[in-house]
C-alpha cells in the first residue's frame, strides 16, 4: 500500500504533520486538523462546506 501525503493549497503546512493522507490499495483518506473554519461544532457542516469531493 502507498500513502500519498498532502498539504492542500489555502491551508496550513505544518513541518511535522500533513493535513491530508490518502492510502492506495483500498481507498482510505485520513484528514487532520479539526479546526473549525465556520466556528460551527458539526464536524459535517464542517466538511461539506469546505472539502471539495469526488
Amino acid at each position: 500500500m502507498t500513502v500519498e501525503l498532502i498539504n492542500p493549497d489555502g491551508l496550513p503546512k505544518p513541518d511535522v504533520y500533513r493535513q491530508l493522507s490518502i492510502a492506495t490499495g483500498s481507498r482510505l483518506v485520513f484528514l487532520a486538523g479539526g479546526v473549525a473554519a465556520l466556528g460551527e461544532p458539526d464536524l459535517l457542516v464542517e466538511v461539506e462546506a469546505t472539502a471539495v469531493l469526488d
